[in-house]
């Protein structure tokens, strides 16, 4: 039960975290950016600030960083690895050929699922984590 309510912590904090991000370094994936993507090459002189009509969703890839937590709840079984890891593969395949983020957003999930997973854990383990580390310096 502590699992299952670790993972659905985690699956509830991490869009509402990822919003305040979006707001903060709002952002659109190149198919919003870019008109026919991902059949077109559009070619771009010189970097500049595009407006979008398109609502802020790149920083960090909440689809990745979802599929991520997935795949964590997932890992103590063999089956899970598997399964997890094909999710968070096609998942990475899936928002960059769609055009919803860019390959640095994947990459910036993979410390957000990371901090959000960390945020999932209780209290009480937290602090026994620390005490346990503290003891093994100690020895």
């Amino acid at each position: 039960i502590a699992a299952g309510y670790r993972t659905f912590v985690a699956l509830l904090l991490s869009p509402l975290l990822a919003m305040p991000l979006y707001w903060f370094c709002p952002a659109s994936g190149p198919g919003f950016a870019f008109s026919g993507y991902p059949f077109t090459v559009s070619v771009i002189s010189m970097p500049h600030v595009m407006y979008l009509m398109a609502p802020p969703n790149c920083m960090p890839s909440n689809h990745m960083a979802m599929a991520l937590l997935v795949a964590m709840a997932m890992w103590r079984w063999k089956a899970g690895k598997i399964i997890g890891s094909i999710h968070v593969v096609l998942t990475a395949l899936a928002t960059l050929g769609l055009g919803e983020h860019y390959f640095i957003d994947l990459i910036a999930a993979v410390p957000y699922a990371w901090f959000i997973y960390w945020l999932s854990m209780p209290f009480k383990v937290k602090q026994a984590v620390r005490v346990r580390r503290l003891a093994s310096v100690f020895r």
